[in-house]
């Protein structure tokens, strides 16, 4: 499902926020995206991803992610951060040609920060992606 509105930067997100881009399979997972303007590199990208899901997700979440790798979005650089915050949360970050890109998937009967199934399927799409321009 399309985004209903354009993201400001700014707003707190979650996966049925109306500025994300949503896929949802035939079971309980789902998965997000969205796009805006950065003139951040990636690993200042991140850390505000990070910053700001302590802030919007605080309540349910951990501060930090339990697992924050290296991983590749769309044949480039990107990073994975994995959240158990009562359910998994997996997001993503990428930074390409002036644009961050924010990943997210999220399963409600996984009770952990990783899942071999839904990481090799967050992977898969990650993978998938491309970037304009």
């Amino acid at each position: 499902m399309q985004a209903k509105k354009a993201w400001d930067g700014k707003a707190p997100l979650s996966s049925d926020s109306p500025v994300v881009d949503q896929l949802v399979g035939t079971y309980n997972a789902s998965s997000w995206a969205l796009a805006a303007p950065s003139k951040q590199k990636l690993a200042a990208y991140t850390a505000g991803m990070i910053v700001a899901n302590a802030h919007d997700h605080g309540d349910t979440c951990p501060p930090k992610p339990e697992l924050r790798r290296r991983i590749t979005i769309g044949g480039g650089p990107g990073v994975l951060l994995a959240y158990n915050c009562g359910i998994l949360i997996n997001l993503a970050a990428a930074v390409h040609h002036g644009v961050g890109y924010q990943f997210g998937f999220r399963d409600p009967t996984v009770n952990a920060a990783t899942d071999p199934t839904d990481q090799a399927a967050f992977l898969a799409m990650l993978a998938s992606a491309h970037f304009p321009g």
